[in-house]
């Protein structure tokens, strides 16, 4: 118990943060409501299966609740692959996660060693699925896998061999423009000096 509620401790704090400097709050919004509304639906279900409502005993609540929860593991082992169109779009594997993908990879191993031992093929079933798309994601970042000089959003013709000068000259009254590649973004340690 206290692991899982170590863990839900971090998800609020990281949902805090990764909130207070979202760019595209309405989105994210939605998102955290859809999400609060699902997990209000699992807890009323099993509220009303423990209260006998659902006419269901304890076991069967909690085997409907693992597949509600194998369902949900499912989704997270598979969500790094949801940039895989923009991976093989551009030919760099920039914008996959290659480090979720290497310790989904172990941690689904070890469930799987764990499963073993329990005799649990629910969740054996459930992790070799998840060694899948893990070893599926490395395999994707191994493929594209960009160099040091190569990020996600480089379209354009190489000109690393060609030669540029670059002058620099100072003048007052010319306006800087802005670049369209670059988004400003404020420091998180601004935060804490306030």
């Amino acid at each position: 118990m206290a692991t899982q509620l170590f863990g839900m401790i971090a998800a609020i704090v990281f949902t805090v943060v990764y909130y207070r400097w979202a760019v595209d709050r309405p989105a994210l919004n939605r998102l955290l409501v859809g999400g609060l509304v699902l997990c209000a639906f699992v807890t009323l279900y099993i509220v009303l299966g423990v209260a006998g409502v659902t006419n269901q005993n304890d076991d069967q609540v909690g085997t409907t609740l693992g597949y509600v929860g194998l369902v949900t593991n499912l989704w997270m082992y598979a969500s790094p692959l949801g940039t895989i169109r923009q991976v093989i779009k551009t030919k760099s594997a920039a914008s996959l996660p290659i480090n979720i993908s290497i310790m989904l990879l172990f941690n689904t191993i070890l469930w799987v060693t764990l499963s073993i031992v329990d005799n649990d093929g629910i969740i054996m079933s459930l992790n070799i699925t998840g060694i899948l798309l893990a070893v599926t994601q490395i395999t994707v970042y191994m493929r594209y896998r960009p160099n040091k000089s190569t990020t996600a959003h480089d379209d354009g013709p190489s000109l690393a061999s060609k030669q540029i000068s670059i002058v620099v000259s100072p003048s007052s009254g010319v306006a800087p423009v802005k670049s369209p590649m670059y988004k400003e973004l404020a420091s998180p340690i601004e935060m804490w000096r306030a």
